[in-house]
């Protein structure tokens, strides 16, 4: 920094000082952020915190050189209505904000910024809306749907559900009858009809004779050089 300044300016104590002190000392924007901003650490006392915001608001107004009561004015009542402005409006007036510092010059803007967006609102076209020919909107002339006629719109209509006569059926059912004889008091296990006497029985046993039934399992061979009839081997393997 004193590099930059002529040797015998270098040791001229008030010139280093002022030098110094114009390099690190705050604008009035810098000096204005600490006063609002400027918070109260664990390790300092409250005697010690009133002295620094003081410091603060003292440099702020004498950068800006406020010397009387009406300048003073001037200077805060903007930085409140500043202060309630929303983020997007400071943001539009950004590159402008810092030198809009009058009162009525700043609400001017305010209230110009104001009407042209107002404007633009009303140039945009309602979503809702439709236009036919002649450019007339007929959204208002539009009917209105009802909370109730929305709902029976999308209603999902209920199948019909028929009881079943339990009673009815079982008196349709078919009824069960004997397949041998037709006759609906018995089944075919006791049908007369296929039902067999003993004599019946035995007359199928007794119809032929004992030789005669066994003749084709028997035959006439020795035993023991006796002639007889013995059950033979038919040489059959299951």
């Amino acid at each position: 920094m004193l590099a930059r300044e002529p040797t015998e300016s270098t040791n001229n104590y008030d010139f280093v000082r002022d030098l110094i002190l114009k390099r690190y000392r705050l604008n009035s924007e810098k000096l204005k952020q600490c006063f609002y901003r400027h918070q109260k650490s664990a390790q300092k006392s409250w005697r010690n915190y009133a002295q620094e915001p003081n410091s603060y608001f003292t440099e702020w107004i004498a950068e800006l050189q406020v010397k009387t009561f009406e300048q003073l004015k001037d200077l805060l009542i903007p930085e409140q209505l500043k202060y309630r402005v929303p983020a997007d409006v400071r943001e539009h007036f950004l590159d402008d904000w810092i030198k809009l510092k009058t009162l009525y010059e700043l609400a001017e803007k305010l209230d110009e910024y104001e009407s042209i967006k107002q404007s633009f609102r009303r140039e945009i076209p309602k979503k809702n809306s439709y236009k036919l020919q002649g450019g007339i909107n007929y959204s208002s002339c539009r009917p209105k749907e009802t909370p109730k006629d929305f709902k029976s719109k999308f209603q999902i209509k209920k199948e019909p559900v028929y009881e079943k006569n339990n009673e009815k059926d079982f008196e349709k059912r078919r009824q069960l009858r004997c397949y041998e004889c037709g006759s609906y008091s018995h089944l075919r296990p006791q049908c007369d009809k296929i039902k067999k006497t003993p004599e019946s029985i035995l007359h199928v046993v007794t119809d032929k004779s004992f030789d005669e039934l066994m003749a084709h399992y028997t035959s006439l061979e020795k035993v023991n050089g006796v002639e007889m009839k013995i059950l033979r081997d038919t040489g059959y393997n299951s």
